[in-house]
């Protein structure tokens, strides 16, 4: 069976995020011949999908414009596909689905939507997007998922109840254990620092409060910073020199191996964004017993803290309320050994991708 992923723009990032693990363990656990796709082909993703993770990325011909270009390359190569992978309700997924399906009628689309409810919005409340597009792919694609329970109910009530629920997950070795873990009194946030989606200001506004009466913990930022936030990094240490020594940059972290170890050593783990479709970060912070609190404006709280068995939400910019919530989080019984492995067995057993790509590939047949 040849399955095939598409992205528009393949880069590094998406081989470590959805896009390349699940054709990863496909590949390596499942005997699935899972390859990769992009119109927009560059070297470095190609040699680095070769040699980090085994896949093969091909590119379609960037010639005459993409409808000609899939047009083509659908023509030559559809029937040597079994199953299409792609992302997003737009008209990439639009022109790719009618073109393969004219080419190869027995093939299968698999259409994951990587959306929030606002995404998913702006096609269905657009009448052209809507009949044209979502309600075309409704039809012709074998399955169609989203990422939470929030947005599988919404999508539901519009009518599209053929879209089912596929979670996300991360690559999970089962052999690494909790219960080493030293947890140590860290706040922690991962992401794009300083950009408006991921409310780093937000975070910001409620650990001056909450440093400056608990004096033994600190605040650990981990991402690209955005040029323009360099700025307000500056104001607020001048205006916070108390606690300032207590808020450290830790920049940008590309080793994994690196990464995991500051997940493992916080106790708290902050996603503060004012959207996210799910936010895989979340995922690896739980694997390391981190207890999560994260904005309600992210639709997967409610299939990851489980009635706030293993987090708590905030209400959405309101850094007052994130306030009240790492104060919770600061309760040392969160941390003993026991809540650490909860947390750690519910991605092994709800959110890991090979028992993800199990229930994908029984969708799909």
């Amino acid at each position: 069976m040849n399955f095939v992923t598409f992205l528009s723009d393949m880069q590094s990032i998406h081989l470590k995020k959805d896009v390349g693990s699940i054709p990863y363990i496909l590949n390596h656990e499942k005997n699935i011949n899972a390859s990769l796709l992009t119109y927009n082909l560059r070297n470095d993703v190609v040699i680095e999908a070769k040699n980090q993770y085994g896949l093969d990325l091909r590119g379609i011909n960037n010639k005459y414009g993409f409808i000609i270009d899939n047009f083509l390359y659908f023509k030559k190569n559809a029937k040597l596909i079994d199953i299409l992978n792609l992302y997003h309700i737009d008209k990439m997924s639009f022109y790719q689905t009618i073109f393969y399906k004219l080419f190869n009628r027995k093939g299968k689309v698999y259409i994951k939507m990587d959306c929030d409810i606002n995404d998913f919005n702006r096609v269905y409340l657009n009448k052209y997007k809507r009949f044209l597009m979502l309600n075309t792919l409704y039809i012709l694609s074998h399955v169609i998922s989203v990422e939470s329970s929030k947005v599988l109910k919404y999508v539901h009530n519009c009518g599209y109840s053929k879209i089912t629920l596929i979670t996300n997950g991360i690559n999970v070795n089962v052999n690494q254990s909790s219960e080493n873990y030293k947890k140590e009194n860290i706040i922690l946030t991962v992401g794009r620092i300083g950009s408006y989606q991921k409310a780093t200001d937000i975070l910001l506004e409620a650990a001056i409060p909450f440093l400056q009466k608990n004096p033994n913990w600190q605040v650990h930022i981990i991402g690209e910073i955005e040029e323009n936030f360099y700025s307000v990094i500056d104001d607020f240490q001048k205006n916070n020199i108390d606690i300032k020594d207590r808020i450290v940059f830790l920049g940008e972290i590309r080793d994994q191996t690196k990464l995991m170890k500051e997940y493992s050593k916080s106790k708290v783990f902050v996603l503060p964004s004012r959207y996210e479709s799910f936010g895989l970060v979340l995922l690896e912070a739980l694997f390391k017993g981190c207890y999560i609190i994260m904005s309600d404006s992210i639709p997967p709280a409610t299939d990851l803290l489980i009635n706030d068995k293993y987090g708590v939400t905030f209400k959405n910019e309101n850094s007052m309320d994130l306030f009240n919530k790492l104060t919770i989080g600061s309760d040392d019984k969160l941390y003993e050994n026991k809540y650490i492995k909860a947390r750690e067995e519910l991605i092994i057993k709800k959110f890991n991708w090979s028992i993800i790509c199990e229930s994908i590939l029984k969708i799909i047949k």
